[in-house]
């Protein structure tokens, strides 16, 4: 049966291949000069997998046609491209196996040795070739100058097979380190490739199996090679995707490894004053440099701002080492073309598994907000890792509290100096999440306001005030209101004020018996209308405290500028008082000059008898600390204020 159309279309499709893949990669691969390097490079050994079809397609056609030209003056090139043809043939299962291998990083961190184990079959396989002039067991050619299979020709196709299933093996052992659809393309490569095998050992004339083989390996090519689609636009360098893949194959596969996390802190300044196109060229730049100090299968830009590096056997001090070396070229200016940029860049070191051990909080990490650059640090190790990946934690638990709604509003009383009684109380907000327990407000706060979710705890504590009020008769208490803190933030929204009214109305309570405290968190110039809505809910009924007076950016215009019925003084100010004079005499002259005003003091933080009478002796008229009573949930609340009262 005449089946050289089968090997003619075999080496047109392994040199399509080969073409095709060359063309692609030209820009994104550098070959491995070392022998593991070599072996446990999937490109290496997918165009080492392509060679050798083409090679062996070729000889088989000469070889053919020589038949059927047989006679003795060509003989002996028969014999020299049949050699060649099982030179390059035998290498096929063994180079299918290592690149199954490769895929899903069976490789990974293997011993020359292991690598010398696996490829002991096929140079038996290519000894047997080798010596075949002498021997004659892999195949012969007879008087008419006919080919016959030898007697070894069984061990050449067990040794093939042996490779096949050692593929197999790693192939189900490691899949989890692989996507689903690589997963499905290698499953079909492997099954098409078996057939072209198992129909070429059992009908001698049907040499179909290099041209399943191409198939297979088209399909390969098309869906595991071609990684376009993985490929970052402006920078031709990995994209998210393609980090997370290579991520989750050395996770799944054991291997210890860092990643390097760059991220261009002051990049969004140059974006708003040069062209797309100029951050671009920059990008490139930098790109192109990490290029030039590391190799480009590791480097990563996920977004404008960050880049990552993927670190392999590499020693901590060695890792430590680049990551300075990143960081100090950043300290020099980035030109391109008619533009210059001195940019800032803060560096991350990510163990892999000693500080994270999943994919998905290590990209969290690298693109974590860069609040710990703020003090003028610029590269984060482990403990840095850490504070980040509590941050983290902790966002996750304020999302899940906030879609659940399970956060907690807890009351701790005023007390009023010039009635001895309880006259007020602050609403405020608790988080308390399955796994991490208690979460203090100083924690969470801050964070919500970064991810925006400080105007969704800002509701549910006023509504779950409002709900409190009109289910208890505060006044009967003693209560003259509740304090319920507001962020600045919250005042951007255009409908702040229909929004809280429509709260209070559905519960029935009047404006009078609420006192919206705001917060020092943020200028009020990132809420350039709030003078202007305090004043309406003024007109509306509401009142307002200044809280933490002395901390922020609050000063005395702002005071006089604003209409607040109370001002609450830091409590680190008191604290500071205690061994500071300046802080002493600061905290005196405040009380002083807000009572002059015409406002009201409230001194939160008082948790002794010495600090109670130094601020009610500067003239304090409202106090709220633990020298009275802790923050307690509402039943606590009502019954302390009884009791309290009552006396």
């Amino acid at each position: 049966m005449n089946t050289v159309a089968f090997e003619v279309a075999a080496f047109a499709l392994s040199l399509f291949c080969i073409v095709y893949s060359v063309i692609v990669k030209r820009s994104q691969y550098t070959p491995p000069r070392d022998f593991i390097g070599k072996l446990s490079s999937q490109h290496f050994i997918f165009l080492n997998l392509l060679s050798n079809v083409l090679l062996s397609s070729l000889a088989s056609v000469v070889g053919y046609f020589l038949e059927m030209r047989g006679s003795a003056e060509v003989v002996f090139f028969q014999h020299f491209f049949h050699i060649l043809y099982y030179v390059y043939h035998t290498a096929l299962p063994v180079s299918f196996a290592l690149y199954i291998m490769n895929v899903n990083g069976a490789t990974l961190g293997r011993k020359k040795s292991f690598f010398l184990y696996l490829l002991t079959l096929f140079l038996l396989s290519e000894m047997l070739v080798l010596s075949n002039p002498f021997t004659h067991l892999v195949f012969y050619i007879d008087d008419s100058f006919i080919y016959h299979r030898g007697p070894m020709i069984l061990f050449q196709y067990l040794s093939g097979l042996a490779y096949v299933f050692v593929g197999v093996f790693f192939f189900f052992k490691n899949k989890a380190a692989i996507p689903k659809k690589d997963f499905l393309t290698i499953a079909i490569a492997i099954i098409v490739a078996l057939i072209g095998i198992l129909l070429q050992a059992f009908i001698p004339n049907c040499s179909v199996e290099l041209f399943f083989e191409s198939v297979a390996f088209l399909a390969m090519m098309l869906l595991l090679e071609d990684r376009t689609a993985e490929t970052d636009p402006t920078t031709g360098s990995g994209s998210r995707s393609a980090f997370i893949r290579n991520v989750t194959k050395l996770l799944e596969t054991g291997q210890k490894f860092s990643v390097i996390g760059i991220k261009l802190i002051n990049l969004e300044f140059y974006s708003s004053l040069f062209s797309g196109q100029d951050i671009d060229l920059i990008l490139q730049k930098v790109y192109g440099w990490l290029v030039s100090v590391y190799p480009s299968d590791y480097i990563f830009h996920f977004r404008n701002e960050d880049f990552a590096i993927i670190v392999y056997n590499h020693t901590e001090s060695e890792v430590e080492e680049l990551a300075n070396e990143l960081l100090s070229k950043f300290e020099h200016t980035w030109q391109s073309e008619d533009l210059t940029a001195r940019l800032e860049a803060g560096v991350s070191v990510i163990r892999i598994p000693e500080d994270s051990d999943s994919v998905a909080e290590i990209s969290q990490i690298l693109s974590a907000p860069n609040s710990w650059f703020n003090n003028g640090q610029r590269i984060c190790l482990s403990d840095d890792i850490n504070l980040i990946k509590r941050d983290l934690l902790i966002e996750k638990a304020i999302r899940l509290a906030v879609d659940e709604r399970r956060l907690k509003v807890w009351y701790q009383p005023i007390w009023s100096a010039e009635t001895g009684k309880i006259v007020a109380a602050e609403a405020l907000v608790r988080l308390f999440d399955p796994v991490m327990g208690h979460i203090s407000s100083e924690e969470f706060i801050p964070l919500a306001e970064k991810i925006g979710l400080i105007s969704d705890i800002g509701s549910f504590v006023y509504e779950e005030t409002c709900d409190f009020i009109s289910r208890n008769d505060i006044g009967k208490l003693g209560i003259e209101y509740i304090e319920v803190n507001l962020s600045v933030y919250q005042f951007v929204e255009d409908e702040i004020i229909d929004k809280l009214e429509r709260i209070r109305k559905a519960y029935g309570i009047r404006p009078e018996q609420l006192n919206l405290e705001i917060t020092e968190s943020a200028s009020s110039d990132e809420a350039p209308n709030l003078n202007s809505r305090m004043l309406e809910m003024n007109s509306l009924g509401y009142s307002f405290s200044l809280d933490d007076y002395g901390s922020g950016y609050s000063n005395l215009i702002r005071l006089i500028n604003s209409k607040y019925k109370n001002v609450k003084i830091d409590k680190y100010i008191l604290w500071n008082s205690e061994n500071n004079k300046d802080s002493a005499r600061l905290l005196d002259s405040l009380i002083k000059i807000i009572r002059s005003l015409g406002m009201n003091v409230i001194q939160e933080g008082v948790e002794t008898e010495v600090q109670l009478k130094r601020v009610l002796d500067s003239g304090c008229n409202l106090i709220q600390g633990y020298y009275f009573c802790k923050p307690v949930p509402e039943d606590e609340f009502i019954s302390f204020v009884k009791n309290f009262n009552s006396k």
